[in-house]
């Protein structure tokens, strides 16, 4: 069996916030130094947020399944002051064992590339990596949940990678 799916979602974002903005104060009667953080203007942080998403999955025998996965993230800030575009790329393989005994062992291999302008946390620029994670999983009687034990990043690598924008889990 095969089973193939895609979908997309675009939105724009209106958030509201207010600037802070610092105030010392030296009085040089007492010798004493004061600070406080007020609040200026109300801004609105305009975005553009695009995704989309195609996957493919593949029963490649009777215990065996396997999955391919793209997604295509953007974020973009539309004030001109304020101007960030942050790209992400994101492909996935897949290969699950499913045991009659209820366990499962499976790896994943993950393809991430991001392209940053204007990142919030982050130096511009783009990364381009892979990670692979590793577990085994066990699903409990009559499916009333499952237990799943993984390594991630089995191979240790390092990244750049700006996951700011609450989409996903941390890596």
């Amino acid at each position: 069996s095969t089973y193939i799916g895609a979908e997309a979602l675009y939105r724009h974002v209106v958030d509201s916030f207010w600037a802070a903005e610092p105030v010392f104060t030296l009085d040089y009667d007492m010798a004493e130094l004061s600070t406080e953080i007020g609040l200026s203007d109300r801004i609105d942080n305009h975005r553009d947020q695009l995704f989309g998403r195609g996957y493919l999955a593949q029963v490649l025998g009777e215990r065996l399944v396997g999955s391919l996965n793209y997604e295509y993230s953007e974020f973009e800030r539309t004030d001109p002051a304020i101007r960030q575009d942050v790209q992400l790329h994101k492909t996935t393989a897949a290969l699950r064992y499913f045991d009659p005994s209820g366990f499962f062992p499976f790896v994943t291999a993950n393809w991430r590339y991001q392209d940053r302008e204007g990142s919030d946390f982050m130096d511009d620029g783009s990364d381009s990596f892979w990670l692979v994670d590793a577990g085994l999983g066990y699903r409990l009687p009559r499916r009333h949940g499952r237990v799943t034990m993984q390594i991630s990043n089995v191979f240790d690598k390092d990244f750049s990678y700006d996951q700011s924008f609450g989409v996903e889990p941390y890596l």
